[in-house]
């Protein structure tokens, strides 16, 4: 009996335990530290991507012959239902956690730039739009308590630029239940299951 109770402890602290992500991206490297906190014990671990890509040699093209090609194939279009079933079922997972699942910080930063002034104006407009669309539907899923949203455009530069940081802290039992939801989303689908 007291074995149990020890255990049951145990896994209690253990969900109720925060998990923080701290995850940015410059448009180049992307950087994340995951962080426990239990019991007054932090545990951090840093997770970065700023290992140099090697680059591939192109492949040489293909010469003539005289047999005919063998036919392409058709690549397979994504299941749209699938995909919007998710989404659906993701954000209703969301608001059912909103009070306790929160992003402390949003930070993104774009300026849009190519080397042609009018295709850096249509760029801008669209990163606002979806910016506009998007937002939304984020603030009705998640409450982010701070947030720095700016977009800006510059006709001098060839290449845009993007900074994203996204610190978010959760409890294990938010993870499970989330992924709980994605999990019986996914069999209802695939096999039919109520």
């Amino acid at each position: 009996m007291l074995g149990a109770t020890i255990a049951l402890v145990i896994i209690t602290l253990f969900l109720i335990s925060n998990v923080g992500v701290d995850f940015s991206f410059d448009g180049e490297s992307m950087t994340m530290e995951l962080a426990a906190k239990a019991l007054g014990l932090t545990i951090k671990i840093p997770l970065d991507s700023k290992k140099k890509r090697v680059k591939r040699p192109k492949p040489e093209p293909k010469k003539p012959t005289d047999e005919t090609p063998a036919p392409k194939k058709e690549k397979e279009k994504p299941d749209w239902d699938f995909i919007f079933m998710i989404i659906e079922n993701g954000i209703e997972a969301l608001k059912r956690v909103r009070r306790s699942l929160a992003i402390d910080l949003l930070i993104l930063h774009f300026k849009a730039a190519t080397p042609d002034a009018a295709r850096t104006a249509l760029l801008y407009g669209r990163v606002n739009a979806i910016l506009g669309a998007l937002f939304p539907i984020i603030d009705s899923g998640l409450n982010v308590r701070e947030r720095e949203i700016e977009t800006s455009v510059d006709f001098t530069a060839e290449k845009s630029t993007v900074y994203l940081r996204v610190v978010v802290v959760f409890q294990i039992w938010e993870l499970l239940y989330i992924g709980g939801g994605f999990a019986m989303a996914l069999l209802k689908y695939k096999f039919g299951v109520r």
